[in-house]
């Protein structure tokens, strides 16, 4: 089963503010939080959708290493390897002012 690209735009504006993305059928993520805000985001999985825990994402960067993470404090673009979970949360976990605008976009290899 084929799944069309997509694209999940939301806004974390207060703490425990997230967003849910379903990953089933999905091999790509890329997440890109972008927009001026003083907090910390982490990034969270659950294979049944009630206990979520924090994940690690590999941070973009200029060097030939990315850099896993669990959480970030800036913007950034941020991606999930192959072996994912089923559901992906971006949260806000300390927040103190601002707005982070979050994208993620999913893809898969047609089967």
């Amino acid at each position: 089963m084929a799944k069309l690209p997509s694209v999940t735009n939301d806004s974390l504006t207060s703490a425990a503010d997230y967003v849910e993305i379903d990953l089933t059928y999905t091999d790509n993520v890329a997440i890109q939080v972008t927009g001026t805000f003083t907090g910390t985001i982490t990034f969270q999985a659950s294979n049944n959708g009630t206990d979520f825990v924090s994940t690690t994402v590999r941070a973009s960067t200029q060097t030939a290493t990315a850099t896993e993470v669990t959480t970030t404090t800036g913007v950034g673009m941020f991606y999930l390897s192959n072996a994912h979970p089923q559901l992906l949360r971006v949260t806000m976990t300390a927040f103190t002012s601002g707005t982070a605008v979050v994208d993620v976009f999913t893809s898969s290899i047609q089967r």
